[in-house]
């Protein structure tokens, strides 16, 4: 469960750095910010809804490396820059968190 808190906290963590550091956005940007991270809705089409030992890249609809590379692409488009920055920001923190997962578990990484 820590771990989780800890993942909510590091996506609003870093949306704050963002806005105030390097970029500064206004309210339509965090706007698309926060959205990006409506992505996680393909949730709801898994069972069980929340596993929290389950790596969610490649698990759900919207975190499949074709939409990975989607995103990327959004981050070219200056109409979807934002967005695409949330949900590029998003995915990494996932990745980081299927990282983590595979590491305390002592699988090996490059499976």
């Amino acid at each position: 469960m820590p771990h989780l808190i800890i993942h909510l906290a590091s996506n609003a963590l870093l949306i704050g750095i963002l806005h105030t550091i390097q970029y500064p956005i206004g309210m339509y940007g965090i706007l698309l910010l926060v959205l990006a991270n409506s992505i996680d809705i393909d949730h709801f089409l898994s069972q069980p809804r929340f596993d929290p030992h389950r790596c969610s890249i490649q698990a759900h609809l919207l975190h499949t490396y074709v939409a990975i590379a989607a995103y990327i692409g959004m981050v070219f488009i200056p109409a979807t820059f934002w967005f695409g920055v949330g949900a590029v920001q998003h995915i990494s923190l996932d990745m980081l968190d299927c990282y983590r997962m595979k590491k305390v578990r002592g699988q090996r990484i490059d499976k």
